[in-house]
């Protein structure tokens, strides 16, 4: 649809999807293409969830129900940390851009490299 679409729509792929008509029968896929969306975006961040409760239970020994509700708190409170849309599109790209990622994609595979190493490391 061209960069025009793209640059000035909030969901491009959602308007791209509007206007797709099968056979003069099938016009509405918008629909069935939000279900779709929205149950993969449910069954990722549950994915998302349980790993991070399940880690943050090894690492720290706390029981997983305690976890479980201590991180879903503080999910609900972090979720009204962006008054609206186009702030929380600014946050996400200047801070999280900026300083977050840098340390999941560089910092801490570096340092899983160096431990695997060290560990590793034949005794001389």
């Amino acid at each position: 649809m061209g960069p025009t679409l793209a640059a000035n729509s909030t969901l491009p792929l959602l308007q791209v999807v509007q206007l797709i008509e099968i056979a003069e029968v099938f016009e509405r896929i918008d629909v069935l293409f939000v279900l779709v969306l929205f149950l993969g975006l449910g069954a990722k961040m549950t994915a998302f969830y349980v790993g991070a409760v399940i880690g943050l239970t090894k690492i720290t020994g706390v029981p997983y129900k305690i976890v479980t509700v201590l991180l879903g708190v503080c999910l609900y409170m972090l979720a009204f940390l962006s008054p609206n849309y186009p702030h929380h599109l600014w946050l996400g790209v200047k801070n999280v851009l900026t300083y977050v990622t840098p340390v999941f994609q560089v910092a801490l595979p570096f340092m899983l490299l160096l431990t695997i190493w060290i560990r590793n490391k034949p005794a001389a």
